[in-house]
């Protein structure tokens, strides 16, 4: 597992568990399920003789990302764009990320995996380098619920230079 954090927080007997793995750069859907993943749980807690102690024997953690397959192609849709540097901006967020070439090997021409946050009718901005070139993609009003999977084809525009 790469980068693990767990934070404890304790308030009025609730204990608040957060496990993240966190994403720097993300490809293909095994690599999101092998090391990357992002749930919380809470359960209730008493203290006994200075120790903390579960009220309950088990808790169910729950997901806090979905997972998007983007297939990307040009705006009139006659070819796949299998960019090596991708930002997506949804809301106030911004991921950016890059990709070698054997992503696509895995994944199939212009075809990349990410786990983002779910969010609820936010604008959502994808940026795409492909050699030299730059794509872009915006849409209002996009909704994705934490714990569930997408698949989306997307037509990027050209951006002039």
């Amino acid at each position: 597992m790469k980068n693990l954090i767990i934070s404890l927080s304790s308030t009025l007997g609730r204990l608040f568990l957060l496990v993240c793995m966190l994403a720097v750069s993300l490809s293909t859907l095994a690599e999101i399920a092998a090391k990357y993943d992002y749930a919380t749980a809470t359960i209730d807690v008493g203290v006994d003789n200075d120790r903390i102690v579960p009220a309950q024997a088990t808790t169910t953690f729950e997901n806090q990302q979905a997972i998007v397959k983007f297939t990307l192609k040009t705006s009139d849709g006659t070819a796949l764009l299998s960019p090596t540097a991708l930002t997506i901006a949804y809301g106030d967020s911004n991921l950016s990320m890059s990709f070698p070439a054997e992503t696509y090997d895995t994944n199939g021409d212009g075809v990349i995996y990410v786990a983002i946050p779910g969010n609820d009718s936010k604008k959502l901005t994808l940026t795409a380098t492909v050699g030299s070139d730059i794509y872009t993609f915006t849409k209002s009003g996009v909704t994705s619920e934490n714990g569930k999977y997408y698949a989306i084809g997307l037509k990027m525009k050209k951006k002039e230079l």
